[in-house]
Order: structure tokens, then sequence, then C-alpha cells
């Protein structure tokens, strides 16, 4: 069977790839931290991969409790 995750390659990077190779399957990220990533970077990215997608990827996002 063929790797379908490779170490050190970032989700958002990952979706974008599979954004490109496929045209019909919904794209979901893992729970990304909000807080550990700047918010203008996620929103960009975000925003980059639904665009290369056609409106097919969904963002998972938590943020911390205090």
């Amino acid at each position: 069977m063929d790797r379908i995750a490779y170490l050190g390659v970032m989700d958002t990077v990952a979706l974008a790839a599979a954004a490109g190779a496929t045209s019909r399957i919904g794209l979901l990220s893992t729970v990304l931290l909000g807080a550990v990533w700047p918010a203008a970077l996620l929103a960009k990215e975000a925003a980059s991969i639904d665009g290369v997608s056609g409106g097919r990827f969904t963002l998972g996002v938590s943020y911390p409790f205090s």
C-alpha cells in the first residue's frame, strides 16, 4: 500500500496537494490549534486551499479554554 501521509509535511501543504490532484472528494483538515497559528496566515492558507479546491475544503479550528 502506498503511503498516504508523510512525516514533516504540514497539513495545509498536504491539503493543497490533494486539492490539485482531485476534483470530487471533500477536503477536511485535522483540528488546527488557532492559538499556535498567526491568524492572518491561517486565514490566507485556508482561503487559498478552499479556492484551489473549488469550495471543497472544511477547516477544523480549536482555541484553548482559559
